[in-house]
């Protein structure tokens, strides 16, 4: 019986990784090329190139939409907890000014704090009817349930 080690069984040449071809300097700028030859390389409804500066409002005006918005929504639905209250008011000023930092930094979020955005707009109808409606459903459901129990056998 002939014994066979690792050293001694043939191994394949290692595979060159493919390579990329590095971009040549002397490869021709597509849009200086279409330029030359009368071609508008923007696309329609496309943003140009020097969009402008979005405009932000105030840390100060943000807190105080927030107040609003939370007023307004304690008003429609009759929750006396969503205003802020005066003893609230210093937690409620740092918890917006780190949202609103928050939103500044962050594409996901920086709707919050433009000066001009109709998201604001449509996120604000759309929570005046939904909370409401959640609210009514929630009581509405309760109170099947309280019937329900109420409507058991005592044992």
């Amino acid at each position: 019986m002939q014994k066979i080690s690792l050293s001694d069984t043939p191994v394949a040449p290692e595979a060159a990784e493919p390579t990329q071809p590095s971009p040549s300097e002397d490869m021709p700028d597509i849009e200086e090329a279409a330029k030359e030859a009368g071609i508008d390389m923007q696309v329609e409804g496309a943003a140009p190139a020097s969009a402008p500066e979005v405009q932000l409002v105030s840390a100060e005006a943000f807190h105080a939409n927030i107040e609003f918005a939370l007023a307004a929504l304690g008003g429609l639905t009759g929750l006396k907890s969503l205003p802020i209250a005066e003893h609230e008011e210093d937690q409620a000023r740092k918890a917006t000014k780190g949202l609103y930092e928050l939103a500044q930094k962050s594409s996901w979020f920086r709707w919050m704090v433009t000066e001009k955005t109709e998201n604001v707009a449509a996120l604000s109808a759309i929570a005046m009817f939904a909370l409401p409606k959640m609210f009514a459903v929630s009581a509405e459901l309760s109170e099947r349930r309280s019937a329900r129990v109420a409507s058991y056998p005592e044992v």
